[in-house]
């Protein structure tokens, strides 16, 4: 009866202890829902990079690229989980070109143009306050208007609320 008892107690800890979770590991702050579209001279932009930079102390960069109808879904800890509220200086870029190291390869892709320019020590975030984002963006066309690139020089700000929000438009011109 007592090698009975202990073992329903360890059964019933093991429970427990599958119940409350051992720690998810998530050490990040909650994210809401954000998404939007964005339109360069009134049409759809596919392919570009929208890039969320807090404003905030202690805040964290959201990211998304438009689809083919112009439209993005943030992402900042996981794939589109949003972004953590606060308010938020919103660059948006879409670059074309030829990666250093693989002439003749053009990357449409904006999302690994950051990856790539990102690996090369470029900072594509802030930029260097002058409308270029250093060395390896030689190679590469700019297919916006650099002031749309920088944070020092982008009209949009916006705020992300608790709640969330997915109308989040941004009209290039």
């Amino acid at each position: 009866m007592l090698k009975q008892s202990k073992w329903g107690i360890l059964a019933s800890f093991v429970a427990a202890l599958a119940m409350t979770g051992c720690g998810s590991g998530d050490d990040h702050p909650d994210t809401a829902n954000a998404s939007g579209s964005v339109t360069y001279q009134g049409v759809p932009m596919p392919g570009a990079l929208v890039t969320f930079s807090p404003l905030d102390e202690g805040g964290s960069p959201a990211f998304g690229t438009t689809n083919n109808q112009g439209q993005f879904t943030l992402s900042t800890f996981g794939f589109d989980d949003g972004a953590v509220p606060g308010n938020y200086k919103v660059t948006v870029s879409k670059m074309q070109g030829t990666a250093q190291g693989d002439e003749g390869s053009t990357e449409e892709d904006p999302g690994a143009a950051y990856l790539a320019m990102e690996a090369q020590g470029v900072d594509v975030i802030g930029g260097t306050g002058d409308g270029e984002v250093g060395a390896g963006a030689a190679e590469s066309q700019d297919l916006l208007p650099i002031k749309y690139k920088s944070k020092d020089t982008t009209p949009f700000t916006e705020e992300v609320p608790a709640d969330g929000k997915d109308d989040y438009m941004f009209a290039l011109e």
